[in-house]
């Protein structure tokens, strides 16, 4: 069996995760570059998000059928690894903004632009420790999923079975 029983619950909870995730950071992208939710852009919003729905599908069926986890281990880890990657990027990328303060442009004399700029500031900042958690959930989910070894990746070979057989001669002396 290349896959424990008990190991099936934590691939149920990264398709969980999948799902929550792809709602996060479609609301997330919705509300920043759709403030006003406009119908039409909410899909063009949410289209290059949706490859992550087909993760969701792959643990769900690696945790329901566990015999399928070893045909899926390595596209799995390699999706998650594609979603981790350009997340910590942006990570990295959104936290130097935040530090320097490049934010939005700002307009001198206008109090009210200053006012929606502080605004939209905090808001910055609240979705920097939002991606934060998710690509902090992503790695760990990540890790989790290279926890999980086949049954062809467990067994070590000992090193008796690589020896020769040798056989033993006797030379007696007269």
């Amino acid at each position: 069996m290349p896959l424990m029983k008990e190991r099936k619950a934590p691939l149920i909870v990264a398709a969980t995760w999948q799902l929550i995730r792809f709602s996060i950071i479609g609301l997330c992208a919705n509300l920043y570059f759709n403030p006003d939710l406009y119908a039409g852009r909410s899909v063009l919003v949410l289209w290059p998000a949706a490859p992550s729905l087909l993760l969701a599908a792959g643990l769900l069926i690696a945790g329901l059928i566990h015999r399928r986890f070893v045909a899926y281990r390595r596209l799995l880890i390699l999706g998650k690894l594609l979603e981790a990657i350009p997340g910590l990027f942006l990570l990295v990328l959104q936290g130097g903004a935040l530090h320097l303060g490049i934010t939005r442009p700002v307009f001198e004399d206008v109090h009210f632009v200053e006012g929606l700029m502080q605004s939209r500031l905090r808001t910055e900042v609240a979705f920097y420790y939002l991606l934060a958690g998710v690509v902090l959930i992503d790695l760990i989910f990540l890790l989790i999923l290279l926890s999980y070894k086949t049954e062809s990746e467990r067994q070590v070979p000992s090193l008796e079975e690589n020896l020769p057989e040798l056989t033993v001669i006797e030379i007696e002396e007269e």
